[in-house]
């Protein structure tokens, strides 16, 4: 018997479709699930293999939906992960394309370059109007419009002379 008839006697789902024959696999499914966790956690299949005990290639066929991954296997995957896949599922709907998560992500990181230019000019003005207020010649109390003039400090000065110019007094 081919794995064709095998499979179609047993009612097992083939590689790339699922028992209803629509949509992806379980394998394919699960493997999925698993390479957007290891991406989550910034490992290359090469460093997750090393955590899990596990040969690159294996870890590679199960995030590809190419290998019926054992038991023991996942609970290494899993373990290595820190992640609990019944604690919160991730379904395909659910998870952003590659390419608008790039756009995204550019779009944000433009808008916290422009709140953060927008903080820089907030912060620039209210220096300038710090500045400006001390050069005025009043103080604000503790309520708005009661104003008390500045005194000077130390001893007052003497007004200065003038000098007078030789063609004015001749």
């Amino acid at each position: 018997m081919t794995e064709t008839e095998t499979s179609d006697a047993l009612m097992l789902p083939r590689f790339g479709r699922s028992a209803s024959g629509v949509g992806p696999s379980l394998r394919e499914r699960l493997g999925l699930a698993l390479q957007r966790q290891r991406q989550v956690h910034g490992l290359s299949q090469s460093q997750l293999a090393k955590l899990a005990k596990l040969s690159l290639k294996y870890v590679g066929e199960i995030e590809r939906g190419e290998a019926n991954a054992s038991m023991e296997a996942l609970e290494r995957l899993t373990t290595a992960l820190e992640w609990d896949p019944f604690e919160l599922p991730l379904r395909e709907q659910d998870t952003l394309p590659e390419g608008v998560r790039t756009l995204l992500l550019a779009e944000l990181t433009h808008m916290q370059h422009l709140v953060q230019t927008a903080i820089s000019w907030v912060q620039t003005l209210d220096a300038a109007m710090v500045r400006r207020a001390m050069q005025t010649e009043t103080v604000p109390l503790h309520h708005w419009g009661d104003e008390q003039p500045i005194r000077p400090r130390g001893r007052p000065r003497k007004p200065r002379e003038q000098p007078v110019d030789a063609a004015e007094e001749g």
